[in-house]
């Protein structure tokens, strides 16, 4: 199985207190990563290649045995996904480098390994052991929804960055949702000098659920 930097980057939604150490790491199943703090959970399937079989193939690395297809899943820290991203290779001459291989490690760890086809790494990480809660079982039913409303994601971030800045120690924003073609609406207050802030973000024309294609 192979992994990307979009599922290793999950890392950085996870909990960042000690205590919640089960929380403090990134849930790697077969087909698919998690992550939660306690307020927010996101899945990301992982991406649709193969070590072997999959074209263009991932090489194969000297002393490295990848996972089988149906390992246990694990959960692995923070900072060590965020370490893998730092490995995988800048640019390289095939697609398929921009992934982390999984491997088979011995008990309590996990093995990756990534390569530029020059230099070849295998890194071995102790997992964190303990219960991943089912956050899945949290997730609505898509279905469920009274409203569907496509917005650009630069401008969700870029309007949230001020709400924040606004207030920071109490960074709270009222979304309000009416239907899928009227633009979302948020408003927040500051505390310190009672500014109020609204704005609008328009919906995508032309795409209701992008993922509906999929």
């Amino acid at each position: 199985m192979l992994l990307n930097k979009h599922n290793l980057n999950l890392a950085k939604l996870t909990a960042k207190e000690e205590s919640r150490y089960t929380i403090n790491g990134v849930l790697i199943s077969p087909t698919e990563t998690i992550v939660a703090d306690g307020h927010l959970a996101t899945i990301l399937n992982v991406p649709d290649l193969e070590i072997e079989g999959a074209d263009p193939v991932f090489p194969f690395i000297e002393g490295f045995t990848p996972a089988k297809r149906d390992f246990e899943p694990f959960i692995l820290s923070r900072n060590d996904c965020l370490d893998l991203v730092k490995r995988i290779p800048k640019s390289p001459t095939i697609p398929v480098l921009e992934n982390v291989a999984l491997g088979q490690g011995p008990n309590g760890k996990a093995s990756f390994a990534v390569t530029d086809l020059d230099r070849d790494q295998i890194i071995s990480v102790r997992t964190i052991q303990g219960q991943f809660p089912n956050v899945k079982q949290c997730f609505p039913t898509p279905d469920d929804a009274k409203a569907v409303v496509t917005v650009d994601a630069h401008l969700l971030i870029g309007v949230l960055t001020q709400y924040r800045e606004l207030n920071p120690d109490k960074p709270y924003v009222c979304l309000r949702v009416y239907d899928s073609k009227t633009p979302i609406r948020m408003d927040a207050v500051c505390d310190g000098t009672g500014q109020r802030m609204t704005s609008i973000l328009m919906p995508e024309d032309g795409l209701a659920d992008p993922t509906q294609d999929k």
